[in-house]
């Protein structure tokens, strides 16, 4: 249920940003009369932005939170941190989107894009451990994040578990 509704914000925001290009096309080349096409242009595609962009990250979080209970350790806690990694996440996707664009039109691509996709996979493979979504991070969190502490046969016995 929660996916389709994160579907219908990326699908809606996907149309009022197209109904906004729209209005701004129809007012420029004066085939229905708008005041300030441009006000109009800005205003949608800003919240269609905002509608798509929320919605692939609540997708990302919903995913990530997936594989660490398929894993078994999700916590709450881990909450902001899946939300950054989302973010990171989109950010990385978008950057490499980009460069293929470039690539596949044959145009440069500048050196900040490869600081930047350097700089991004670091902050995953960092993000993603804390996670437990590497081999080594999933190891780090049973060794020594999500262990559950050890009781005694005394402590069982005063608590009156025995």
């Amino acid at each position: 249920m929660k996916k389709r509704l994160l579907i219908l914000m990326i699908v809606t925001g996907m149309i009022i940003l197209l109904g906004g290009l729209l209005t701004y096309g129809l007012g420029i080349h004066e085939i229905i009369p708008v005041p300030r096409p441009d006000l109009i242009v800005v205003g949608t595609s800003l919240i269609g932005i905002l509608l798509i962009v929320s919605g692939v990250c609540d997708l990302f979080v919903k995913k990530t939170k997936e594989n660490m209970q398929n894993l078994g350790t999700f916590k709450k806690e881990f909450e902001p941190t899946i939300r950054r990694y989302a973010d990171v996440r989109i950010q990385y996707d978008s950057l490499n989107r980009s460069i293929a664009k470039s690539l596949k039109n044959s145009e440069d691509i500048p050196p900040s894009y490869f600081k930047s996709i350097d700089n991004l996979q670091k902050q995953l493979l960092v993000l993603e451990d804390t996670l437990g979504l590497t081999p080594k991070g999933l190891k780090t969190l049973q060794r020594h994040g999500l262990e559950t502490k050890k009781v005694s046969m005394l402590e069982k016995a005063l608590s009156g578990g025995i």
